[in-house]
């Protein structure tokens, strides 16, 4: 479970279903069969870091949702899989689905900042929110 303290922006809920078309010799109207649903769910969320202290913390938890854009090789076979995702915000939506895309970025004015040292090296200077 990754729990983020973010500001989430607008929110895009797209519910389409899905309908074929058939036509017949002799008739005038189409006859349609559904085929399937879909729901796409958007938002941008932007992430502040407000301690040194929890920059690698965000950094490690913004990377791991990254992450599950990409496939998954489980039980040694080498064959990829998906990652579904349980996704909860707040009591407006709370269930599973899969992440088509996570894109970052870094505003112009965003300060940079420099981490806690790491195996007793120099901290990381990274920007202190992500959009």
């Amino acid at each position: 479970t990754k729990v983020f303290r973010a500001f989430i922006g607008n929110i895009s809920d797209t519910f389409t279903a899905r309908w074929n078309a058939n036509e017949y010799v002799g008739r005038m109207e189409q006859f349609f069969v559904y085929t399937g649903f879909t729901r796409n769910f958007s938002f941008p969320l932007q992430v502040p870091i407000f301690s040194e202290a929890e920059q690698p913390f965000v950094y490690n938890k913004v990377n791991s949702l990254i992450s599950h854009t990409a496939p998954e090789y489980t039980g040694g076979t080498g064959i990829p899989s998906g990652i579904i995702t349980h996704l909860e915000i707040g009591d407006y939506y709370k269930g599973p689905g899969v992440l088509n895309s996570v894109g970052v970025s870094i505003a112009n004015d965003v300060q940079w900042s420099q981490g806690p040292s790491i195996l007793g090296g120099k901290g990381l200077i990274l920007p202190q929110v992500l959009s």
